[in-house]
Parts: C-alpha cells; sequence; structure tokens
C-alpha cells in the first residue's frame, strides 16, 4: 500500500486520495451540472468535465508506462488504429450500428449488456 503525506501532516493511502476523502481533491466527482438554463454555464461545466477526463487519462498512461515497457509512440498508433477502423481518418472513433445477438440473430442497442429479446449477454468488449 503506497501511503501519502497530506500538507497537514495526515497519511493516506492512494484509494482514500481517489475516493475523495480527508484534503485531497475529489477527482471521481464529475463537474457539476449547470444550475441555469444559460448557455455560458453549460459550455463552462463541459469544458470542466473534459478538462477531468484530460487528467484521469494523463494520469492512466502515466501509471501504464511506469508498470509497463510501453512509450508514447506505442499509443499514437493505437489511436491512429482506432481511427481508421471506419474507414476515416478523422480524429474521433466512430459508433458503430446495432449489435446482432449470437443466439436470436437480433439486432440490439449497444447500449444493452443483454439482447433484449433472448436475454443472452451480447457485450463483450467494454468500450462496444
Amino acid at each position: 500500500m503506497r501511503l501519502v503525506t497530506t500538507d497537514k501532516g495526515q497519511r493516506m493511502d492512494m484509494f482514500n486520495i481517489w475516493q475523495g476523502m480527508g484534503d485531497a481533491p475529489d477527482y471521481g466527482t464529475p463537474a457539476p451540472a449547470p444550475t441555469s438554463g444559460g448557455g455560458d454555464s453549460r459550455a463552462r461545466a463541459v469544458a470542466d468535465e473534459l478538462a477531468r477526463l484530460e487528467l484521469v487519462c494523463e494520469a492512466m498512461w502515466e501509471l501504464v508506462k511506469e508498470k509497463t515497457n510501453l512509450v508514447d509512440d506505442d499509443l499514437l498508433g493505437k489511436m491512429a488504429e482506432l481511427d481508421l477502423a471506419d474507414g476515416v481518418a478523422d480524429g474521433k472513433k466512430a459508433k458503430g450500428g446495432p449489435v446482432m445477438c449470437v443466439k436470436c440473430n437480433r439486432p440490439n442497442s449497444r447500449r444493452h449488456d443483454f439482447c433484449i429479446y433472448c436475454g443472452q449477454h451480447i457485450r463483450s468488449k467494454p468500450f462496444q
């Protein structure tokens, strides 16, 4: 267990810091939704959420590099591969169409884990 000492002398493990306990920022909580209907506050909330997700992605990549022998070029190569999976190099991963059930061969929304017709488990990849 990796312990960290806060600026107030408290010793905390990384899990507790991640969960937002103690004096550490709560990185696990999404940016608050705007309270008014104004477009500026909504845009600001989206920008805040994007900045938080950027921080999470960078932290995860740094951890992966520390624990493996991967380098930035490996990440860039995988990004290019995923980008081109839909045949277009546009910097985006296109969403596919419906997922076909292997048991009853009926279409299902990608947001479902199980076939809505027969109950078969249909999600096999975490980012489908």
